[in-house]
């Protein structure tokens, strides 16, 4: 009997989505998850949507689309943190389409076609903030070190790039047809192969 590739194809998934919702309710909506440090204003916290002093200071206000802390932090860049909360929303949906058929207990012989849409399109934005996080935080980072403050990365910077890979391992197992069997997964069984 072949085993049920679905389980661990939807775990998998939800991993991601839990990793990109941690992304998306970063600072200042939560102190603890951030994208980078910094030791400038007696520290500082800089997340998706803001920032926060570690002093138990005020932080960047109300979390919204696109903050500043001249001239380390470049604005436009912070804008593009909106595809952490629209990648989590597909992730969401490519990991709900696997619920039908991880209630049924039956292995398929091919992968949904829509989930294989909606881990191609979760990756995808996935990929995108995560090269905009790095462009960010990077820059960042050296600009903070080039005055000569400290800078470290936060957890939030490594649980995208975590996000990122397992979201394109599952693209790419749906898209190749083997999440759920063999390298000919979206082939009939009844058609011979002639070598």
């Amino acid at each position: 009997m072949p085993i049920n590739p679905i389980p661990p194809a939807f775990l998998l998934t939800f991993a991601a989505f839990v990793l990109l919702i941690l992304c998306t309710f970063s600072v200042p909506l939560v102190s603890t998850f951030y994208f980078l440090h910094a030791d400038i204003a007696g520290g500082v916290k800089f997340g998706g949507w803001g920032w926060c002093l570690d002093n138990q200071g005020p932080c960047s206000g109300s979390a919204h689309v696109g903050y500043s802390w001249d001239p380390d932090i470049i604005v436009w860049l912070t804008k593009v943190m909106i595809f952490y909360p629209i990648a989590t929303a597909f992730t969401f949906l490519a990991a709900a389409s696997l619920l039908p058929l991880l209630c049924t207990g039956r292995p398929k012989m091919f992968p949904s076609p829509i989930y294989s849409i909606l881990a191609l399109i979760s990756f995808i934005t996935t990929f995108v903030a995560y090269i905009f996080t790095i462009a960010l935080f990077v820059t960042a980072q050296h600009r903070f070190k080039r005055d000569g403050f400290h800078a470290t990365y936060g957890p939030l910077f490594w649980m995208a790039l975590v996000a990122t890979i397992i979201l394109f391992l599952m693209t790419l197992n749906s898209g190749c047809g083997s999440v759920f069997r063999g390298r000919f997964g979206r082939a009939s069984p009844y058609i011979a192969y002639n070598v």
